[in-house]
């Protein structure tokens, strides 16, 4: 019975899938014909590739005869495409991709997916404004940003100085993002400010100094993080922050507990001013490098370095379906970006708003649409939109009786 059911909801989901690829259409890449082109079926959960598509038609045709549960197509371009291995292919060269999903979040397990698809979404702005449009220089008109149908957002750059990057030199612009191998000893110094005599002996006395916060590059950039991690610590239970100050070099209990007195004296106005100047006597210059580093860990862009630095990575089509939760992955300008809500915008427009019957092994509480649902274990009366998105996902099959609504979809 197990098995039949499954097979149903199977029956129900590729209905679905084939309905919406008969009339929406697919945000194709440009120079489509000398991509690479990748499928997942809903009968097996290996990829079929090595694919290649001259024309429009063509590719359609055959995305409506399979109704794939997953699109993909290369971020490369090639001379011969659909030869059957990549030597074959004759690499001419790719966009540069970054793929940011919800894993790369710390505690993403503990968020919730709304919460989950809302922090990402803040990463991924990070990303664009700090560093792809802002350190880096590339033109919002060179990026194609797409909400990947499930847990994260891809970029493509599609900048012609990018194309022939070699892997290695994709990887240093990851490494750039993320401050992989940043030298600290660039970002601050400790520089003499006071000269003490005593008993004959004159004494120098030494601070950290942090670059300005307008600083250009990582310079800047770290002091904006330790501003931040300060403002964290303002925030957290006195035991806590003062736990977190003794991480630092050279910051003992009394230490530490001087510093967040005088955290609590500036104010949250007070302390930004003095550090966005470079101004942190009141940390020994001992903490330095470890305050710096913590700069660092805040300020850091995220991404997924084996996919940018993949020259040959299989990337999600434009306006496909994703698999795994029936969303599209859906194309965005920077602008719309701001106001996108995956679980209200990526739910294709056909899903239906009547309800149908499904069972759920568990009981689920999910947000969608604008609504909390609350879905006890057994047999649960949801939306059809709900209903394919717990079936994709797994939590829940088509329930007994409604099988025979299952029927497939045009091909």
């Amino acid at each position: 019975m197990g098995e039949e059911k499954r097979e149903a909801t199977l029956r129900y989901l590729r209905s679905k899938f084939a309905q919406y690829y008969q009339t929406r259409p697919l945000h194709l890449p440009p120079r489509f014909g000398r991509r690479e082109f990748g499928f997942i079926l809903f009968e097996g959960g290996f990829v079929l590739r090595h694919l290649g598509f001259p024309k429009e038609a063509t590719l359609y045709r055959y995305i409506r005869s399979k109704s794939p549960a997953h699109v993909y197509h290369s971020a490369a371009y090639y001379e011969t495409p659909g030869a059957p291995t990549m030597a074959e292919k004759g690499w001419m060269g790719a966009d540069l991709i970054f793929d940011l999903d919800a894993d790369h979040i710390p505690g993403w397990q503990k968020m919730g997916y709304p919460g989950m698809l809302e922090a990402v979404k803040g990463q991924v702005i990070r990303l664009i404004d700090d560093f792809l449009v802002g350190d880096l220089g590339f033109r919002e008109d060179d990026l194609r940003i797409a909400f990947s149908g499930a847990r994260g957002y891809h970029i493509h750059i599609r900048d012609p100085r990018v194309f022939t990057l070699e892997s290695h030199e994709r990887r240093e612009i990851v490494d750039y993002i993320t401050g992989t191998g940043l030298d600290l000893q660039l970002v601050g110094r400790r520089e003499p400010f006071e000269e003490r005599t005593f008993g004959g002996q004159t004494r120098t006395l030494k601070r950290f100094r942090i670059p300005m916060a307008s600083d250009p590059g990582w310079r800047g950039r770290t002091t904006r993080g330790i501003s931040q991690w300060l403002e964290t610590l303002s925030e957290l239970p006195e035991e806590q922050a003062i736990e977190a100050l003794r991480q630092l070099e050279g910051v003992g209990p009394k230490r530490a507990q001087k510093i967040y007195g005088t955290l609590q004296r500036l104010g949250t106005d007070g302390t930004r001013a003095r550090v966005e100047t470079g101004h942190l006597e009141f940390f020994p210059p001992g903490s330095g490098a470890s305050l710096v580093a913590q700069g660092v860990e805040y300020a850091k862009g995220a991404t997924d370095e084996p996919v940018s630095s993949d020259t040959k990575r299989l990337i999600r089509l434009m306006g496909s379906l994703h698999g795994k939760t029936g969303f599209s992955v859906v194309p965005l300008t920077r602008e719309e970006l701001d106001a996108f809500d995956p679980l209200t915008d990526a739910v294709p427009a056909l899903y239906e708003h009547e309800k149908i019957r499904v069972e759920t092994p568990q009981a689920i509480v999910t947000d969608m649409m604008g609504e909390t649902f609350n879905l006890e274990p057994g047999q649960n009366s949801v939306p059809e939109y709900l209903a394919i998105f717990l079936m994709c996902r797994g939590m829940a099959t088509l329930a007994s009786g409604m099988a025979g609504d299952a029927t497939e979809g045009p091909t």
